[in-house]
């Protein structure tokens, strides 16, 4: 009788169990299709690129630091900027 009522109790536990907790923001990437359920990257995501050249020259004399900065930005996503 005890291990009926032991079996019963456990399918009774096991039925009235909850969902783990998932954060909001990770629901919205698996529905936006940005990561997949292992957490991997989605079929929809997406990384833009920023390369940057910078060139500096300091004068120790004058004390005057001078230089130029060229900025490539590679927009890989489905937006406008």
């Amino acid at each position: 009788m005890n291990k009926l009522l032991l079996g019963l109790m456990l399918i009774g536990t096991t039925v009235s169990a909850q969902e783990l907790y998932m954060p909001r923001n990770i629901k919205k990437a698996y529905a936006n299709g940005t990561r997949d359920m292992s957490g991997k990257p989605g079929k929809n995501y997406w990384q833009n690129n920023g390369i940057y050249d910078v060139n500096v020259k300091v004068d120790a004399t004058t004390k005057i630091v001078s230089g130029s900065e060229t900025i490539q930005y590679s927009n890989n996503s489905p937006d406008e900027l």
